[in-house]
């Protein structure tokens, strides 16, 4: 996302994407998704207290600047292929979000190119759709439609590529095995945290979680890896996951979802 350093504000997808959920951040989205196959995305982000004071420390920003680049963040989401509905910075240290893509379908489906790994230890993203790569995938037929996401260790990086401008400095501080080639498991890398912001910040990390609620166009057929509630006529499901888990990936996250249609 757009953490502002001391000497000028830089632009990270990391907090957006990945780091929204795997960084700290207690997070927070919405999808919905329309009969006429569009989607809307709204998230709103917050850094807890201590984990606040270690990025302040980290980046060089005063007690008081945004630790977020709302305008930043809305040019990256822009040129990934999102509408723009909202993108702004409520706090110092915090974010909220609203942005729309017209055509699920066609988004998944959309190329989109390899980048290669760089020095601070990120993998490389192969070439390819989030369908072809397995980060999201739409499947239809007769009276019903589904959704699956995955992420994994072989695809996280191309989670991150969808917005663009990640911060040097934080990636080489923190580097997520999610997404670096940094071989641990979850129990060493959150040592390894502890070391590095602090036991404040470490506790932080381990009280964060992201929560995904999805509405669906039709009733709820099947849903797997999240759970279903009453929602709006049955066409609610959500999905949570702890920051941690995001941040190592140690294990896949997979979710799941049928309706009718």
């Amino acid at each position: 996302m757009g953490f502002h350093q001391a000497p000028k504000p830089a632009a990270h997808a990391f907090f957006l994407i990945i780091a929204a959920v795997s960084c700290s951040c207690s997070a927070s989205a919405g999808m919905v998704l329309k009969a006429d196959r569009s989607l809307s995305v709204s998230m709103a982000l917050s850094l807890p207290q201590p984990v606040d004071a270690w990025a302040r420390g980290m980046t060089g920003a005063g007690d008081k600047a945004p630790l977020f680049d709302p305008a930043a963040v809305a040019a990256g989401a822009r040129t990934r292929g999102f509408t723009v509905l909202e993108s702004s910075s409520p706090t110092a240290g915090s974010y909220r979000g609203s942005f729309s893509v017209p055509d699920l379908d066609a988004f998944v489906s959309a190329p989109r190119p390899a980048v290669p790994a760089d020095d601070t230890g990120r993998r490389p993203s192969p070439a390819g759709s989030l369908s072809s790569l397995g980060i999201l995938r739409v499947e239809r037929g007769p009276g019903w439609a589904s959704l699956r996401m995955r992420m994994d260790r072989q695809n996280a990086s191309a989670i991150l590529d969808l917005f663009p401008g990640v911060d040097r400095q934080l990636l080489e501080s923190l580097m997520p095995p999610a997404a670096w080639d940094n071989p641990v498991t979850k129990a060493q890398y959150r040592s390894m945290l502890g070391s590095l912001m602090g036991k404040a910040a470490g506790n932080a990390v381990d009280a964060a979680v992201f929560t995904l609620s999805l509405t669906l166009p039709g009733p709820i057929i099947e849903s797997k890896g999240g759970s279903a509630g009453a929602g709006t006529a049955g066409r609610t499901v959500s999905f949570s996951m702890p920051a941690l888990d995001a941040m190592t990936l140690e294990t896949p996250a997979e979710f799941y979802v049928k309706w009718s249609e």
